[in-house]
């Protein structure tokens, strides 16, 4: 009966409901940039968009737009999405991450959604995603947390309060102590 079955998707996490998890590295925020100056990191990044016959590389575009959400920078990275018009991969995810980032809601539509209950690295964008503290009263605390330690440092600083005090309102004291304590050895 295993054989039948592709080791691939024995290794997927899975929702209760059966869905199939963002995949970890599809939301691996601290892998999309670097600690070179940002404004160095982005010409680079912008210099190399354009391809042969000055048509955008959708490659690039992809690189540009994970690197400002890298950044902290939401809007920007759907202005890039939007002005290249290009396939970007997870196009939609990428979004709903620049409009958490930038404390805006998601589509009521949003994949986020589905995902949380889920036990892997989505579970923080998950969580973020999810309207009210009602709705993210289901989201397992342990990978929220996991996910805002594997943050850059500074969106660790910028999303750690928000977190922190979701994580109260979910009755999940010892996640946000967790939280607030990294955040107070954080330097800066």
């Amino acid at each position: 009966m295993d054989q039948a079955v592709p080791a691939e998707s024995q290794e997927q996490s899975l929702t209760p409901d059966g869905d199939i998890c963002i995949p970890d590295d599809d939301v691996a925020l601290s892998t999309w940039g670097s600690d070179d100056p940002a404004d160095q990191q982005i010409a680079n990044a912008r210099a190399k968009l354009i391809g042969e016959f000055d048509r955008p590389d959708a490659g690039k575009v992809e690189l540009l737009v994970r690197l400002y959400i890298f950044l902290g920078m939401g809007a920007e990275a759907r202005f890039a999405q939007h002005a290249f018009n290009v396939g970007v991969k997870d196009a939609s995810l990428l979004a709903d991450i620049g409009r958490i980032l930038d404390d805006e809601p998601v589509s009521p539509f949003s994949e986020l959604h589905r995902m949380r209950e889920s036990n892997s690295a989505v579970a923080l964008w998950a969580f973020l995603a999810a309207p009210t503290s009602d709705d993210a009263r289901f989201t397992p605390v342990a990978p929220v947390v996991r996910g805002f330690l594997s943050l850059p440092p500074h969106l660790r600083l910028t999303l750690g309060p928000r977190i922190s005090s979701r994580l109260i309102d979910v009755g999940a004291f010892d996640g946000a102590d967790t939280i607030a304590n990294t955040l107070s050895r954080q330097a800066g």
